[in-house]
């Protein structure tokens, strides 16, 4: 053991001081020691204490030996030190801990590290407990002397879990404990050879005379941190303390604390690496490095409540950004993206802030812009037009070049009015909305009359989201007439009973319903509600025939599950397949026309039908004929309402007749609303009809009563 080792070598003589002197330094520096020591015996009575001890536990030496501190200390402080002690000795190895101890005197807690070693003695029993507590508040004046015999002093030195070193006026180590050793790298021999000052690198040596200064001034030092060189060239991080002693011979000597803060200085590093990696994420775009939202709205306050004349915000949104990603794939728009964040840069003025909100869209902040907001717009216009002319330019990928540009809206402040952050935002993106509705690639500045209908838009959603829930969505049918007069199949027609405004049609609120999503569930409520009443019809001669087909989305027909949610809803309603027709208008067939003939594919083998609404409207209509499995062509109701008095228009409907007789697919004209219009569509060759001529859309019960009548 180390005390016995310790034994050993004073009695060989190889001590360099007389043992009784040794004693009496140790004694000295037990009590001048900052950290406060404290033995307690294997019940957890305290036996030994330092003064530094008595300062942190605010309670004398003298009331608390034989106790585990019950009657000074509160029960569950108590009861948590004796866990520890019990712990300590169980584990029969050094435990560590950070606790409040509260200080009797001073009525307030301290905050201290404590380490606790047990000593076993030689038949391995338990003797005494070691706690070292090194108080990082502040280290008080010592109070009072307390005594240890030899064998205890020697205990302590050789088991404190802190280096503990004796050096001379000359910095030669003359005693040191394991732990010391450990720290420095040395062999006890080698370490005992050297000076304390070959320990110490060139770039400490003027903070080491500044601590040899406060030693001798104020007979201690520290703590203070510097590194030592181990004999393996590693370079350690130290926290060292220290006291001036004087010996009975007179001369003086100095006692050190030591203690290795390597892992910490570790933990301190990956700390301020995290939290350098935790701010770069929660302000920065990850893909591009710009701010993102967080800090860009953060620096628009700034700029408001700076008040430094008038400033910009410019919205910047990428025109046709997802068809890039969707051809050429996302790895080639994050390229794209990376490409329009340096031209930003390039382009803008030393100090303007840029921001990637996400996706393809950008926010510049523009201030100082002039005094007048005229100055500002002006100024504004200029840059960005820069910034249009810059993004406009080719860009190279993959060994092509592709054409882009983009479209900006532009909210102005400053110049007295009070702004708000999110809403000069929102304004911007207003304004560039208008941007791209006027063909992209375009400037505008927010005008009022956009927030009004933006405001519209949100109160239509809303007032979408409570008509799902509060069922106010009605179907209404309008029939479909053959040219011999007969009712060959209805149109559901959705209508929406709105509590204050009555009935509104679909032309006030589909647009919103596709832009929000809030399609997907209104289209179910069509399928579901149309499928309820083919299964109700079946009961009846005048209607089980008829085919009712409903409109379906761009958006709708676009889910991955599209015909397997058909077929799912048509069982769960009983209704025949035959009987159901799915329109699509033109203009809801831009993307996977693959994807789209396969899921047409899927739902005809069970008896569904399709029909092309709104034909003669698009940019691909022969494509359409070709490719897609369809059943019917509707011509669109601007080409039937002229085709009396425009050349042209009866042109096109007469070949929209004949291709749909040449590939065997049935034509009907909507919008029939004269006879003379149906004289004409008959001589051209059309065998069926749709319009106000036959009847308007009207609800189920009526429409039956109409047929029956």
């Amino acid at each position: 053991m180390a005390a016995d080792r310790a034994t050993s070598r004073l009695d060989q003589g190889d001590w360099p001081l007389k043992p009784d002197f040794l004693k009496e330094q140790f004694e000295q520096f037990f009590d001048e020691l900052p950290a406060a020591l404290l033995v307690k015996d294997a019940h957890s009575r305290i036996v030994l204490m330092n003064r530094a001890c008595e300062d942190v536990l605010g309670a004398a030496f003298a009331d608390l030996r034989g106790t585990d501190g019950s009657g000074w200390f509160p029960a569950e402080q108590v009861e948590a030190f004796v866990d520890a002690d019990r712990a300590a000795f169980a584990g029969r190895t050094t435990v560590e801990s950070d606790a409040e101890f509260w200080n009797a005197r001073l009525r307030r807690n301290r905050v201290a590290h404590t380490v606790r070693k047990p000593v076993f003695d030689e038949a391995g029993e338990p003797r005494y407990l070691v706690c070292v507590t090194v108080d990082v508040t502040e280290a008080r004046q010592a109070e009072q002397t307390l005594r240890m015999s030899e064998d205890q002093l020697r205990a302590l030195f050789e088991l404190a879990p802190l280096g503990i070193a004796l050096t001379d006026l000359n910095g030669r180590y003359l005693e040191f404990n394991e732990e010391f050793r450990r720290i420095c790298g040395y062999e006890e021999d080698e370490l005992k050879a050297l000076n304390y000052w070959l320990l110490t690198p060139k770039e400490f040596e003027a903070q080491e005379t500044r601590q040899l200064e406060l030693l001798f001034g104020s007979g201690r030092y520290g703590p203070y941190e510097k590194i030592y060189h181990q004999k393996s060239g590693r370079r350690i991080p130290v926290r060292l303390s220290g006291v001036l002693v004087t010996g009975r011979d007179g001369n003086r000597y100095i006692w050190s604390i030591v203690e290795d803060i390597t892992e910490r200085k570790r933990v301190e590093a990956e700390r301020r690496k995290s939290e350098t990696q935790i701010s770069r994420l929660a302000y920065y775009d990850p893909l591009t490095g710009l701010p993102n939202r967080r800090m860009m709205l953060d620096r628009i306050g700034q700029a408001l409540v700076a008040g430094a004349g008038s400033g910009a915000v410019l919205f910047l949104d990428f025109d046709n950004f997802k068809t890039i990603n969707d051809t050429l794939g996302h790895d080639a728009g994050d390229l794209l993206l990376q490409e329009i964040s340096r031209r930003l840069r390039q382009t803008l003025r030393k100090g303007d802030n840029i921001a990637r909100l996400g996706g393809d869209e950008f926010v510049v902040l523009l201030e100082q812009l002039g005094a007048g907001v005229e100055e500002a717009a002006a100024a504004a216009h200029e840059i960005g037009g820069k910034l249009l002319a810059a993004l406009s330019r080719p860009y190279p990928l993959r060994g092509k070049e592709l054409s882009g540009s983009v479209s900006i809206g532009v909210a102005l402040f400053g110049g007295g009015a009070q702004d708000d952050v999110h809403e000069i935002l929102k304004r911007a993106d207003v304004a560039m909305y208008e941007a791209k509705r006027d063909g992209r690639n375009a400037l505008r500045f927010f005008d009022p009359a956009m927030q009004a209908s933006i405001e519209r838009t949100v109160r239509t959603e809303a007032g979408l989201r409570a008509a799902l829930k509060q069922r106010q969505f009605e179907l209404h049918f309008q029939r479909r007439v053959q040219h011999n007069g007969l009712v060959s199949g209805a149109e559901a027609l959705l209508r929406w009973r709105h509590p204050e405004q009555g009935l509104v049609e679909p032309p006030d609120f589909i647009a919103v319903a596709v832009s929000t999503g809030l399609i997907l569930p209104i289209g179910q409520w069509v399928l579901e509600s149309a499928c309820r009443q083919l299964k109700k019809w079946e009961r009846r001669p005048q209607t089980r025939d008829l085919i009712l087909s409903i409109n379906v989305s761009g958006r709708e027909f676009r889910r991955e599950d599209f015909a397997d949610n058909v077929k799912r809803t048509l069982a769960r309603c009983g209704a025949s397949p035959h009987r159901l027709e799915l329109e699509i208008a033109e203009g809801a067939l831009l993307g996977n026309i693959d994807e789209l003939v396969v899921k047409m594919q899927a739902l005809r083998q069970i008896g569904v039908s399709f029909a092309l609404d709104d034909f003669g409207t698009g940019y691909s209509s022969l494509y359409y004929l070709k490719t897609l499995p369809l059943n019917r062509l509707k011509i669109d109701r601007s080409f039937v309402r002229d085709v009396g008095t425009d050349p042209n228009d009866e042109v096109i409907v007469q070949t929209i007749i004949r291709m749909g007789q040449t590939l065997g697919i049935e034509v009907i004209a909507k919008g029939v609303e004269t006879d003379a219009q149906r004289a004409l569509l008959e001589q051209y060759g059309c065998r069926n009809f749709q319009g106000f001529l036959f009847g308007r859309a009207v609800g189920a019960d009526e429409f039956e009563r109409e047929l029956r009548g």
